[in-house]
């Protein structure tokens, strides 16, 4: 009997939930039909005409997604809260089962025109998006947090890639109303990062906001300017282009220090030169792609391929002072005589050398004495070395100045 009791108490509270419950929701119901009765969306809230709107934006940065350098173009994701007083919309809420706030549909209550200025694309007003319906409390406060992923205009300049830094700027202004009708300010003196996700490629400096006025057609318009810092990571781009680039170049000063004698020279410059081509097509959509900016770094690369393509042509100058042809001379007393340029080293029939040098007329070959021993020249062999180890040091001062010069003006 007891239990039964029990469970008739428990279904009479329910029963007087649901029905409190219901009660509140059509108090609800009544409030939105009566506060939306003869609301004109498109007439501003405030009941002196001249008085202007005040409305107060802040920006939070969720994400950056991309920026590109070709196409000048920052995307990322952004949430505002944006702010005013409507004094059109406001209850007791004592009169309705203490209701303190509703959600009223954004195209049924006055919202201000505010937009993207730098925007890329047809849809830049705050408002083109889903799940942005305002918030409207009591006392005539509503608060409208519309988000969205944006493009937006942003001059790159990547000349110091990549240890370039960029200054974007997210641009909110108003769509036709001016200052007298409608006052936008900002919350917050910077961009707010508390949702904000890292980048992979750019850590934010600084964000700052400021406002900006400009005067057309007689009259006022503000805008608010949110401009952030980017610095680009250069980690990934050092080690996977810098280092092999400068291993490159390391790997050209080998083409000096392989002998003459090995006949690979020519064989391993070709080898470097073209892998340089093949690297340079590998990391080409990697570098900046523009025509205005160009990166220091690149003009670098061009440098290299083109170092690497004269070594090439002065390792061809090496051999052919090595393998260069000497002439030949005999007669009675002598077997062979090795002769360079205007030079002859004589060895005798008896195989004893003699250590006399010839000088031939150059006019009549068959005409020459034998006058007295000079000190011997350098055959072609010793010039060849010593003209490859020149060049191997012009081109290593070369490489080491070029190198040391991007680093300091890179890091300036």
């Amino acid at each position: 009997m007891a239990s039964h009791k029990c469970c008739v108490r428990a279904l009479v509270i329910a029963v007087v939930c649901v029905l409190c419950e219901g009660a509140e929701l059509l108090k609800e119901a009544m409030l939105h039909e009566i506060l939306f009765e003869n609301y004109n969306p498109r007439v501003r809230p405030v009941a002196d005409s001249t008085t202007a709107v005040n409305v107060e934006v802040a920006m939070y940065l969720l994400r950056i997604t991309d920026l590109s350098e070709k196409n000048q173009v920052l995307t990322s994701s952004i949430w505002m809260d944006i702010r005013w007083y409507d004094e059109l919309l406001q209850w007791n809420q004592s009169d309705y089962g203490g209701v303190s706030s509703i959600l009223a549909d954004k195209d049924k209550i006055w919202t201000p025109d505010l937009l993207v200025q730098n925007e890329i694309g047809n849809k830049r007003g705050i408002g083109e998006t889903t799940l942005n319906d305002p918030i409207v409390m009591s006392s005539g406060h509503v608060t409208w947090w519309p988000g969205k992923e944006i493009k937006t205009t942003c001059k790159v300049d990547s000349t110091k890639y990549p240890f370039d830094s960029q200054f974007c700027e997210i641009e909110i202004s108003k769509w036709y109303s001016n200052d007298n009708v409608l006052n936008i300010t900002y919350t917050y003196p910077s961009v707010d990062l508390v949702h904000y996700e890292q980048s992979e490629e750019w850590e934010i400096l600084s964000a700052i906001v400021r406002k900006h006025r400009h005067f057309e057609a007689n009259q006022n318009f503000s805008r608010i300017k949110y401009g952030m810092t980017l610095q680009r990571r250069p980690l990934f781009y050092v080690l996977n282009i810098m280092v092999p680039l400068i291993i490159l170049s390391l790997l050209n000063q080998l083409c000096f220090i392989l002998p003459i004698e090995s006949g690979e020279k020519i064989g391993m410059c070709m080898s470097i030169f073209l892998t340089f081509v093949v690297f340079l097509t590998l990391i080409s959509d990697t570098l900046p792609q523009s025509s205005i900016h160009i990166p220091i770094f690149g003009m670098y690369l061009v440098f290299q391929l083109v170092i690497s393509g004269l070594i090439i042509g002065l390792e061809v100058l090496v051999l052919f002072t090595y393998h260069k042809p000497q002439k030949v001379i005999k007669d009675r007393n002598t077997q062979v005589c090795h002769c360079d340029n205007d030079r002859i080293t004589q060895v005798n029939s008896d195989d004893q050398t003699v250590n006399k040098i010839v000088r031939i007329n150059t006019l009549t070959h068959n005409d020459f004495s034998i006058g007295k021993s000079p000190e011997p020249e350098m055959n072609g062999s010793h010039k060849a070395a010593k003209l490859n180890r020149i060049l191997g040091y012009m081109v290593l001062m070369v490489n080491t100045f070029t190198l040391v010069l991007l680093f300091i003006v890179l890091h300036t």
